[in-house]
């Protein structure tokens, strides 16, 4: 629901991280952070096509009054055509049109002394629908003439950052936000409609001290209010008992610390933190966090963390593709959050030549559970069962790196990934589904030295996944690996961009992933080892269009 157009970058955050995050974190998180209305293009608009009839429209506009700056921002996707190429009556692509308008305030630079503030107003309107080619909602809904899932949502969102900077040491910070999520969904003969609010409220005080101590010290409290109601048409003939009303509402006032110091001339960065939170329903929790960053020589540089979090769970918004099929749900227990400790070591080392650089890095992570609540697909091929688990849970992974770029012109980058997600049941260590355990991936991109055009294409190889109730019913136990490659060019002018490209040049499709496809309305019928693409090869062609900067 971000269109590309509003992204200045994505920071991917792994393992531990600061406290001022809050408490979910277990194992890493992805911040997108959106283009400031300070800086950047008055005018860029964007539009896209692809070879499946989906079209999307985006346009950002920037304006400055004195010492106040603003960010427009609108997204438009028109749904794709109705496509089934491997016959099983099921559309390969779901049909998505979509609303969304983002408008962001700036008052002074919060670098400066004094007053500044950010405000930010979003808001998100969708209707994706899926299910057979022929299904058509303003008559099939709540029949089974045809199964279709159509899905619905509303969504604003507010959000806002208030400081005062006394001096170069001295910063206080008020953040603010809050979203209202207005759902309602129809799964074959499953009515699933959803209420969420969410308000977050954060007063941090900053310490800087002699160049190399930062103190950030502050409160926090969150309100969220989740009310999920499922029920079943009258047509339904299936029999499911998890129909009702499932509420959530929590309170969690906390207070958080972090000291970030550094030695040696910046050679060593060590981050402490901790935070204490009161859940109203489950009481108090600590969360500590450490990171260490060392600079082993001037090109080469170490960092460990580690850390706990934890978070409750949002049992159908989490897990929506059990509500599009047609399993009962048992939820054998009260539930309680989810928590665990992570530990991580990463290394990257980087080469300089003339005409050369390069960039290897080693990731080593392991997030190891005190409890996780993971759906169990295999007791019962009829059925789901919810609960806790507070057994052997644990997750390693390891990644190498190295990235090559050639004369300011031509970048290379390949990466190898291994993932081991286990639990151990009755002495034995069970691999938990719909996780890869090898991945590759490969990234190459050129530009001239005219900057008159580039080329940018990736490649992603996938090896063997476990699937669920595997060798039941005909259904394979692994998924089979699978390669995607992507690729782009761009044609560059000094205000406009023509660009096209394909994405899965191999055509690769998962053909039939549908458990019982030929009866919907079965109790077999199971769409949940979707493992890999299956719309296969698409092209797409766009347009952008920028005008002058605004700080020009």
């Amino acid at each position: 629901t971000i269109p590309g157009i509003l992204v200045k970058n994505i920071f991917v955050d792994k393992g531990a991280n600061s406290v001022l995050q809050g408490f979910e974190s277990i194992a890493g998180q992805i911040n997108v952070v959106l283009k400031t209305p300070a800086d950047g293009n008055r005018l860029l608009l964007n539009t896209y096509l692809n070879s499946f009839g989906e079209e999307q429209y985006n346009a950002n506009f920037r304006h400055r009054w004195n010492r106040w700056s603003t960010l427009v921002s609108g997204h438009l996707t028109r749904p794709a055509n109705v496509r089934d190429r491997d016959e099983d009556t099921f559309l390969d692509v779901p049909q998505v049109e979509r609303y969304a308008l983002y408008n962001k305030w700036q008052y002074r630079n919060p670098n400066e002394w004094g007053k500044h503030a950010t405000i930010s107003l979003r808001y998100v309107q969708e209707q994706r629908q899926g299910g057979q080619t022929f299904f058509a909602a303003e008559r099939d809904v709540s029949t089974t003439n045809a199964y279709g899932q159509v899905v619905q949502f509303a969504q604003p969102e507010f959000s806002a950052k208030l400081g005062y900077r006394l001096d170069d040491y001295h910063h206080f910070v008020l953040q603010l936000s809050g979203f209202y999520h207005d759902q309602s969904s129809v799964f074959g003969t499953t009515f699933y409609d959803a209420i969420h609010q969410n308000a977050y409220a954060n007063a941090q005080y900053e310490l800087n001290w002699r160049d190399h101590y930062q103190l950030k010290t502050g409160v926090s409290y969150r309100l969220q209010d989740l009310r999920e109601d499922v029920r079943f048409s009258a047509a339904d003939l299936l029999d499911r008992a998890y129909e009702g009303v499932y509420h959530k509402q929590e309170y969690i006032p906390g207070f958080f610390v972090e000291n970030v110091s550094n030695w040696y001339e910046d050679r060593l960065t060590l981050i402490t933190g901790l935070r204490w939170d009161h859940h109203h329903q489950y009481g108090g929790r600590w969360t500590p966090r450490l990171l260490l960053k060392g600079n082993l020589t001037p090109t080469t540089v170490v960092r460990a963390s580690a850390g706990s979090g934890w978070r409750t769970l949002n049992l159908f918004a989490e897990n929506v593709n059990i509500l599009a099929g047609n399993r009962n749900v048992f939820i054998a227990e009260d539930l309680v959050p989810e928590a665990a400790w992570n530990y991580g070591l990463n290394l990257t080392h980087n080469t300089y030549g003339e005409h050369v650089e390069a960039q290897f890095s080693l990731d080593l992570y392991r997030t190891s559970f005190e409890n996780q609540i993971f759906p169990d697909y295999e007791t019962d091929a009829t059925v789901v069962t919810i609960n806790n688990f507070f057994g052997t849970s644990i997750s390693n992974a390891a990644q190498m790196e190295l990235g090559l770029a050639f004369f300011d012109r031509l970048g290379l980058k390949m990466a190898y990934n291994y993932l081991d997600v286990y639990r151990e049941v009755d002495g034995k260590k069970q691999q938990l589904p719909f996780n890869a355990k090898h991945r590759v991936a490969a990234a190459c991109n050129f530009e001239p030295l005219t900057k008159a055009w580039h080329l940018d294409a990736d490649f992603h190889w996938f090896g063997q996944q476990e699937l669920v109730n595997a060798g039941s019913d005909g259904q394979a136990e692994r998924s089979d690996p699978y390669s995607v490659f992507n690729i782009q060019f761009t044609k560059v002018w000094t205000k406009l961009e023509v660009y096209v490209g394909c994405e899965n040049a191999f055509d690769f499709r998962q053909l039939r992933p549908i458990r019982s496809w030929q009866n919907p309305f079965d109790p077999l019928f199971d769409p949940s080892n979707v493992w890999g693409p299956t719309k296969g090869r698409e092209f797409h062609i766009g347009a952008r269009y920028q005008l002058d900067y605004l700080n020009k």
